[in-house]
């Protein structure tokens, strides 16, 4: 099966334009120029930018500008066999960024279709309008899930599949393990050497040792920039391996047993940036106590952040401030309670974090309130029903899992000034009377959209959605 991803590679060139003269640029070369002349050819090129931005977020920005100015002159490849028949013309006067955008847009509706065989294939028809527009949706072809070796080899090279930029690979039910352990020829060990993003689930949870797998992966798929590893039996000195994985910067890994020493152990062997790092339960003072204090500053997203059950050691710590300051994104557990430990780790005025994922909404308002730059609130809670009125006092531990939507709190939340998305789970049944109750009573914020939440266990009869409601300000 053929997954999508909207993301696209950072190109190893670009040609930058300054006020001054026109600079061939290499990542490394834009490093070497200072902050206040990237900020000079953020302006002229028109590129998002501002003061506050630190300098590799400057070079992130005008590399990602110029990968989306580099997709509008996309052409296929001169010797590739697609050139060898014809597919016809297409009359259009149409901006090119503007077609690109038009086919995004088609692009999304056709893979909102809950048949999967018919959302592909209506997907598939983008690419019968022209050459150009076929190796422009090709490129948003670039994760496949459950594939076999021989399977992937034939998807590469055959010119009318549109799989041609893999970058993400998906394994289902442990199938990591037979991957690994079979031989592999040589465009086999290209195509995985190409892939950067890994996810393996094995929710069979059988007792296959997974060190020789995980050393197998390690070696086939040199350059993993992310790993999410879900329901595999992964021991404390595997987990070792990881933090010196020297390309690997997002790591995941989902109902997996780990002891709160593994994980000491892994942030103490971290020996470079890492943007992501999400496990079972994660304790704010042990990942900021035990990592080196130069790649705080490299941290995006943490979670899933547990209660703290040795409240003892935050008695004398003293809140992170300056090196939090690039920190995203906040994940909890289901069952997390205190979110006031987490700021005696963290000083929440220095927090900059633009999306919370939370389950007990009510006892969070006067944080989400200090929050300055909140921009997206996640209820992971399924929701069946409406709530009226909620107090803390009403939503204790026992309950919390409690069905009903707490409106009076959310009714608090979104006075935040920053706060532009909620994002809430339903249960199927009752999807359309809860958008519409939200609708009216959390104006001005309106539903949006929905998104089918990966499948992780292979699952025929799953069906779990996100539901996106964005503020709407006439």
């Amino acid at each position: 099966m053929i997954n999508n991803d909207n993301t696209t590679t950072t190109p190893t060139t670009t040609t930058t334009t300054t006020t001054s003269d026109t600079i061939e640029s290499s990542q490394s070369e834009l490093k070497k120029l200072t902050k206040d002349k990237l900020l000079k050819i953020c302006k002229k090129n028109k590129i998002a930018a501002s003061k506050s931005f630190r300098k590799d977020e400057l070079i992130q920005s005008i590399l990602d500008f110029h990968c989306q100015n580099d997709e509008v002159n996309i052409t296929p490849k001169s010797n590739h066999s697609m050139n060898e028949f014809h597919r016809g013309f297409v009359e259009y006067s149409l901006p090119t960024t503007t077609i690109i955008e038009i086919l995004r847009v088609c692009w999304r509706l056709c893979l909102l279709n809950t048949d999967i065989m018919r959302r592909y294939r209506e997907a598939l028809q983008l690419t019968c309008i022209n050459k150009q527009f076929h190796a422009i949706v090709s490129r948003w072809f670039t994760r496949i899930k459950n594939i076999d070796k021989k399977g992937l080899e034939r998807a590469i090279t055959n010119p009318m599949n549109p799989i041609t930029n893999i970058d993400s690979i998906v394994f289902f039910d442990g199938e990591l393990i037979p991957f690994t352990n079979k031989r592999i020829s040589q465009l086999q060990s290209r195509i995985c050497e190409s892939i950067q993003k890994l996810v393996s689930s094995n929710p069979q949870m059988n007792q296959l040792p997974f060190k020789p797998t995980l050393q197998a992966t390690l070696k086939l798929f040199k350059n993993l920039r992310s790993i999410d590893l879900q329901y595999h039996h992964l021991s404390g000195d595997d987990l070792l391996q990881l933090a010196t994985v020297p390309t690997l910067i997002n790591i995941k890994a989902n109902e997996i047993r780990l002891t709160r020493e593994n994980l000491r152990s892994f942030y103490s062997a971290i020996n470079h940036p890492f943007r992501k790092i999400i496990f079972d339960h994660l304790f704010p003072f042990d990942l900021y106590s035990s990592m080196r204090p130069e790649f705080h500053c490299s941290l995006k997203t943490i979670g899933r952040v547990a209660n703290e059950y040795k409240p003892d050691l935050l008695l004398n710590s003293t809140p992170i401030t300056n090196s939090i300051a690039s920190l995203r994104k906040i994940q909890t557990t289901a069952f997390f309670r205190h979110p006031e430990h987490i700021f005696k780790v963290l000083d929440v005025e220095h927090l900059a974090i633009t999306h919370l994922t939370i389950t007990s909404v009510t006892i969070w308002i006067p944080i989400i309130l200090k929050l300055r730059c909140l921009e997206a609130l996640e209820d992971t809670i399924t929701h069946k029903r409406i709530n009226r009125n909620t107090t803390p006092d009403e939503e204790q531990p026992q309950v919390s899992m409690r069905d009903g939507l707490p409106i009076s709190s959310y009714q608090q939340i979104i006075k935040s000034p920053t706060l532009d998305t909620l994002i809430l789970y339903f249960n199927s049944n009752s999807e359309q009377s809860m958008i519409d109750e939200i609708n009216q009573s959390l104006t001005p914020f309106i539903f949006s959209h929905k998104i089918l939440v990966a499948n992780t266990k292979t699952d025929s009869n799953y069906e779990k959605h996100r539901y996106h409601f964005k503020k709407c300000i006439k």
